[in-house]
């Protein structure tokens, strides 16, 4: 089906009259709600069967062995470098509608970091947030790139924030959020944390258990 044909003529499905109690206003809901998903289906079904499939996708996919890792990375698009850095338990599926949107205007170099997605990790040293930035620098000029923009998210931003530290040439721009540098209290502002407490304690009876129980 293409994006200009019209939606099938929708069908009584009878066995579900008696689900229904066989009242006309609920068959005719029924009926509307099932021809619009079946609509819907029919459009988009096509449209994600041709979208790569990212983090296992050969045409884009590529492994470096560094910093005695396997490191595997997928390119998209063209223009100015841009890294985008998932978050912890993450993988580059997890940043599949940001490739789709920044790729019209950037060349997306989307990292699986070191003991995530297709990436190995050396059980030998330490897995550090400095040691995954490190590997992010060492890409950068293994691929010969001067400077990149960085995006991150959660993990991926302190590992932005840790690029810009220790290798501030490298970066051009940065945009993060979901980061931090130290642990505990001192890594957010006093009145983060006094509106978080706050919320909490106004919580449901049971709320707060449920939450992190």
């Amino acid at each position: 089906m293409n994006a200009g044909s019209a939606c099938p003529p929708l069908v009584t499905l009878e066995p579900f009259g008696s689900l229904l109690g066989n009242h006309p206003n609920n068959m005719t809901l029924f009926q509307k709600s099932l021809g619009t998903a079946l609509c819907l289906l029919s459009f988009f079904g096509p449209l994600a069967a041709q979208s790569p499939n990212y983090g296992n996708n050969p045409e884009a996919g590529h492994t470096l062995s560094l910093n005695g890792i396997e490191l595997y990375f997928e390119v998209y698009g063209k223009g100015e470098p841009l890294f985008l850095l998932h978050g912890n338990g993450g993988s580059i599926a997890s940043s599949a509608w940001k490739i789709e949107h920044f790729q019209e205007q950037y060349q997306v170099i989307v990292v699986d970091s070191r003991a995530h997605g297709n990436s190995t990790d050396d059980t030998s040293v330490p897995l550090t947030y400095r040691q995954m930035a490190e590997d992010i620098a060492v890409l950068m000029d293994r691929l010969e790139l001067d400077s990149a923009n960085i995006w991150g998210q959660s993990d991926g931003g302190i590992l932005g924030l840790l690029l810009a530290i220790e290798h501030p040439e490298k970066v051009r721009r940065l945009a993060t959020f979901g980061a931090n540098i130290y642990p505990g209290k001192q890594a957010v502002f006093d009145e983060i944390d006094d509106w978080v407490t706050d919320s909490l304690t106004h919580l449901e009876p049971g709320h707060t258990q449920r939450l992190f129980g």
